[in-house]
């Protein structure tokens, strides 16, 4: 998609900035993931060409799907509870209801 999306930008002129680029696209397509890739550049920086903005927004890629940025499946699901100490609280206090409990597992 990147590649295609940059072809788009063959004829603007340089040195451009990310509002120049994403009103010359928005002039050429009305494909919002195109024009959405575009949002990603930095706002403060002079592309001097369209590798240079090829780069950044391969670095942008990256660096939204990193491993880092990636959560595990268990993590998605977060409680300030263990499993494990939700179970023996259970088991062990019948005196708190299931209704109070549930305020803190949201």
């Amino acid at each position: 998609m990147v590649t295609s999306s940059l072809s788009l930008l063959k004829d603007i002129k340089f040195p451009t900035y990310k509002y120049k680029i994403i009103n010359y696209i928005r002039k050429i397509t009305n494909d919002e993931n195109i024009i959405g890739l575009f949002y990603t550049l930095s706002d403060s920086l002079e592309y001097k060409d369209i590798i240079h903005i090829k780069n950044n927004l391969q670095s942008n890629i990256l660096a939204n799907n990193s491993p880092s940025k990636t959560k595990n499946p268990d993590e998605l699901n977060v409680n300030p509870i263990s499993r494990e100490e939700n179970l023996a609280t259970d088991e062990t206090n019948d005196s708190i209801s299931n209704d109070s409990m549930r305020e803190y597992m949201y």
